[in-house]
């Protein structure tokens, strides 16, 4: 590496807020990761993020971080600028994770923000807004295999930098039902 150091900088990749307590792996694109990537199995989607740079959503077997695939699906996102790895769990029938209320994971990659859920019962869609504003952004809905349907939003915004924290942003999740209602309302932030 020349003289480069392994030290990511927090606006290429920041974290990801994980439903569950599931850690997740983030590495900036072509570096080494520092915790080891798990083996993808497979790509689930390609898309074109709000930056205008490609993303891969590829599987994950579930095994890799001791799961099975009926209690979570694990993916890897990457862009061209950073990577993320990680679980999302399968809710019970109540919306509920180990008696904890069902939140969605973010992947902070970049100024692309990634929010991911497996759909719980009910749920055909995710909206998500930043707080105060009018614009949304709608999810995409990806087959999970045996743990049902992925529901992923991208949105775009500023480079999130410890020495800015007027760049971390607040969003309004929004859960949908068949007919476009409201199911469940959450609250969430990007890292910072």
């Amino acid at each position: 590496m020349g003289g480069r150091g392994r030290v990511i900088p927090l606006g290429l990749v920041a974290a990801f807020a994980v439903a569950g307590g599931t850690a997740w792996a983030v590495t900036q694109a072509g570096e080494p990761s520092l915790g080891g990537f798990a083996p993808t199995s497979g790509v689930v989607a390609h898309g074109i993020a709000p930056s205008g740079r490609d993303y891969t959503v590829s599987r994950i077997d579930p095994a890799q971080f001791g799961r099975n695939g009926a209690d979570a699906f694990c993916a890897e996102i990457r862009t061209p600028v950073a990577a993320a790895q990680g679980c999302n769990p399968v809710s019970d029938a109540n919306g509920r994770i180990n008696g904890q209320p069902l939140r969605p994971s973010l992947a902070l990659l970049g100024t692309d923000r990634f929010f991911t859920i497996l759909a719980p019962e009910g749920v055909e869609a995710m909206e998500v807004r930043v707080e105060g504003q009018a614009k949304s952004w709608s999810s995409r809905s990806l087959a999970a295999d045996s743990a049902g349907k992925l529901l992923i939003v991208p949105v775009d915004g500023p480079m999130v930098t410890s020495r800015d924290p007027t760049s971390s942003r607040r969003y309004e999740v929004r859960l949908l039902g068949a007919n476009g209602e409201t199911i469940r309302e959450i609250a969430a932030s990007d890292p910072g």
